[in-house]
This record gives structure tokens, C-alpha cells and sequence, in this order.
């Protein structure tokens, strides 16, 4: 099964057309960077992309911390399981290199490089409806887990700065 993904930075849309969707996604919600990143994700689909490349794609020429871009990867994610494609389509960490977009469509072909922002890419898939449900599922389960480590992550650090400060003053 093929399918073809067009992404739209001028029209904010990635339009999805398969034998199992034909979906058009508004991206009007996101962000100048969070396009910028999205235009940069179509043109290295299943390749590991840094965080500098990401952030200097996003923000070309400020200075922003990693927490912008963690914001802006969140904000690109809800938008995909928003719109029910998050199994299809997903972001991925690469644990101390910075992320991969990923189409589960097998056979990926390159994307076509349009200096309009006017990306076109094709892709096969061979999923099966279940698979498809169980990486529904998976994805939006890594998603929940993240979310609880980051807030467990920002209590513990804040438990120990405060225990330090007791100690010291």
C-alpha cells in the first residue's frame, strides 16, 4: 500500500492520501519554529537529527534553550494525536542525539527538496489494522510515561535543591 505526504509550510497542513487515509492536518496551531521543525522532519524521514540542527532550524539566529524545543516536539506530537495519525507519524528521541521522524510506511523513498516549502514525499506501508492500533497505543503510552518522568524529574530536583539549601544555610 503506498501512500503520499505533502507538507505545506505556506498553507500550514501536511495532507496524508493512502488507501487507509486521506487526511488533510491543520497545523495553523503551531508555531513558526514548530513549522520550521515540521519542514525540517519531511526532508529526513527515519534519519536521527541533532538538537542544534533542530534549534537552529527553528530559531536560526537566537539563542534558546532545550526546553524550546522540547515545547515545540510537544506541540508538533498533539498535533498528531490530535488528528489520529500518531501511529503513522511520530517523533521519536534519540537518547543524547535529539530526535528522528518516523513514517511507519515500509519502503521510504526520499523526500523532494522544494525551496517553497512545498514537500512530497511517497511511502509504502504494510501494516495491518491491529499493528496499527497497537502502535496507536504504544505511541500515546510512551507519550504518558515521558510526561510522568519529566514532572517526577522536576519534583525530585526540586526536593534536593531544597534539602542543599537546608545544609547549607
Amino acid at each position: 500500500m503506498s501512500a503520499n505526504i505533502t507538507f505545506s509550510k505556506t498553507e500550514r497542513t501536511i495532507i496524508i492520501i493512502s488507501e487507509q487515509y486521506n487526511k488533510k492536518i491543520d497545523l495553523s496551531k503551531l508555531s513558526i519554529a514548530e513549522l520550521n521543525i515540521m519542514g525540517h522532519f519531511s526532508h529526513k524521514i527515519n534519519q536521527e537529527i541533532t538538537r542544534k540542527e533542530l534549534i537552529n532550524i527553528g530559531w536560526p539566529y537566537k539563542s534558546v534553550s532545550m526546553s524550546s524545543l522540547n515545547v515545540a516536539i510537544a506541540n508538533i506530537r498533539k498535533i498528531f494525536i490530535a488528528n489520529d495519525i500518531d501511529s503513522q507519524l511520530s517523533i521519536n528521541t534519540v537518547p543524547t542525539i535529539g530526535y528522528m521522524f518516523n513514517a511507519s510506511f515500509t519502503d521510504t523513498h526520499e523526500s523532494i527538496h522544494d525551496p517553497t516549502s512545498e514537500d512530497t514525499l511517497s511511502t509504502s506501508t504494510s501494516t495491518s489494522t491491529s499493528t496499527s492500533t497497537s502502535k496507536k497505543i504504544t505511541s500515546k503510552l510512551r507519550f504518558t510515561i515521558l510526561s510522568m518522568i519529566t514532572i517526577i524529574n522536576m519534583i525530585c530536583s526540586f526536593m534536593i535543591s531544597k534539602y542543599i539549601y537546608k545544609l547549607l544555610y
